[in-house]
């Protein structure tokens, strides 16, 4: 049973760790044939990979990339009709036998066409640190232009499952299904980066996919380490074509696939568009998020198993019980502020009227230095409730070991 694997790889070190340990951990490692969308500086090699057979590669100078999704549709043309296809990053770490071990949850599933996908534990390959942990993917909230936020979550009953369990989201770095999704649900090269797991998620649930988390560890995830160079760091201050624009231009595509915006009477999504064996509100009611109002159900909040409850009458009444995101203004004065700006450390509570603590948000020290130079400053905190307003306390230290400590109630902003 052969399998494409995909992987875009911008200006990464981990590309041919990453391909190596794939080969030598899979079962049946001839099964494989690999699409790398390789951006580079010129200074890098491929080593043995340009030779492999297995191994199609689709070079781009890393100066004419246009982002994550765009490379990950740059290595579609290479499938060949593959029974199964994996998208990945370029910085894994595989479990043996990872490739079987796959199919054979697929198959547990008893889907019709499942995919199995979280956000892997993370390995170190510097200090061969592996995290053990199997490990979901969350709601952790909205981006401002609509897409869905998602964080890892350590699954502590895992020893205790049998079969993969369901997921709500499907994730752009580890994903493996079926061949044929690969041209049901191909990557958007117009999308940047973020936006990019809330649109595979809606247009494969509307395609009738269905997504499972696994109960055992397959793989690991390099995070994000300081060293690795990133496109939009690249980026940042060119003229023309910025990281900015382009994700602004994907942001606004998906606002409108989403329904959030309204559709331009010109634009065709075509292949990029959702599918019809289920519609966007059947994947809302399934996950307990609304893109429109930007709503969540205290279920999906709370991490519980999909699908979220629905025993409302009306779509109405559904809406009405949804959770949304409120700012919630400190109101302190410049004197506060300004002690801020060089506190080393600030962490604000948030409290209902029964006292009882409803969040805890540690203030990052670039926000705090910011406030010294924004003019008008404030300091807010967010949180999903329905509460309009909030007790808060805050607890503040700088460098000299002075202490600030302030409370107060607050309403949304």
């Amino acid at each position: 049973m052969s399998i494409f694997v995909r992987i875009p790889s911008y200006r990464d070190p981990e590309l041919g760790p990453t391909v190596d340990d794939c080969i030598a951990k899979a079962k049946y490692p001839d099964d494989l044939r690999f699409g790398i969308c390789w951006q580079h500086d010129g200074s890098e090699s491929l080593g043995a990979l340009a030779d492999d057979p297995r191994v199609h590669v689709v070079e781009v100078p890393h100066t004419e990339s246009k982002g994550a999704s765009w490379a990950r549709a740059q290595v579609l043309p290479f499938y060949d009709g593959e029974d199964f296809t994996i998208c990945l990053d370029a910085h894994h770490r595989f479990a043996d036998g990872w490739d079987t071990t796959l199919m054979d949850m697929m198959e547990m599933t008893g889907a019709e066409k499942p995919v199995i996908t979280t956000y892997p534990p993370d390995f170190d390959p510097a200090t061969g640190r592996y995290d053990r942990r199997v490990m979901a993917m969350a709601f952790a909230g909205f981006n401002p232009n609509g897409p869905i936020r998602f964080r890892p979550a350590a699954v502590h009953n895992a020893d205790e499952l049998e079969r993969p369990f369901p997921s709500r989201f499907c994730a752009g770095g580890f994903a493996f299904t079926l061949g044929r999704a690969v041209e049901e649900i191909p990557n958007d090269p117009h999308l940047y980066f973020l936006g990019e797991e809330t649109n595979l998620t809606v247009r494969a649930y509307t395609k009738g996919y269905d997504f499972f988390h696994p109960h055992r560890v397959v793989c690991w995830h390099q995070y994000a380490p300081p060293e690795r160079p990133t496109h939009w760091d690249d980026n940042r201050n060119q003229k023309t074509d910025t990281w900015f624009e382009l994700e602004r231009h994907g942001q606004a595509r998906l606002r409108r696939l989403l329904g959030i915006d309204p559709p331009d009477p010109n634009e065709d999504f075509g292949a990029y568009g959702l599918g019809t064996d289920r519609s966007l509100r059947d994947f809302e009611k399934y996950a307990g998020v609304n893109f429109t109002v930007q709503g969540v159900d205290q279920w999906t909040l709370d991490g519980l198993p999909p699908p979220t409850p629905y025993p409302f009458e009306s779509e109405a009444s559904w809406i009405a019980s949804l959770i949304v995101l409120r700012q919630f203004d400190l109101g302190l004065p410049r004197e506060d502020l300004d002690w801020l700006a060089d506190a080393e450390s600030c962490s604000v509570t948030l409290y209902d009227e029964s006292d009882a603590e409803m969040c805890a948000t540690r203030i990052p020290p670039g926000t705090l230095r910011n406030l010294r130079n924004a003019p008008d400053p404030d300091l807010t905190v967010s949180h999903f409730t329905r509460q309009a307003s909030a007790k808060w306390k805050l607890e503040a230290r700088n460098a000299a070991g002075e202490r600030l400590e302030r409370a107060g109630v607050t309403t949304e902003r």
